[in-house]
């Protein structure tokens, strides 16, 4: 079952919509919903990798970009001696 949603959009954002609609021979409404299934999608992927990450960094001990970026550099240090 479909639902209704009301949303206001800056009027270039809106010619836009009208534009790819247009060029894509569907409606206003098919455009937005791709964007938002797309939207929701990328961000689902997005949270999963932050979770990793997260996670990783837990396991690593690592607390903060600093620690990042040091365990970065020693890497690469190592990678060079080697």
């Amino acid at each position: 079952m479909s639902k209704i949603i009301n949303m206001s959009l800056s009027e270039p954002l809106y010619e836009e919509v009208i534009k790819l609609a247009k060029a894509k021979g569907v409606s206003r409404s098919g455009i937005l919903k791709e964007a938002l299934n797309i939207y929701i999608s990328e961000e689902k992927r997005w949270q999963n990798i932050r979770k990793i990450g997260n996670l990783t960094a837990k396991k690593l001990g690592i607390s903060d970009e600093n620690e990042v970026e040091k365990l970065r550099e020693e890497f690469w240090k190592e990678k060079n001696n080697a």
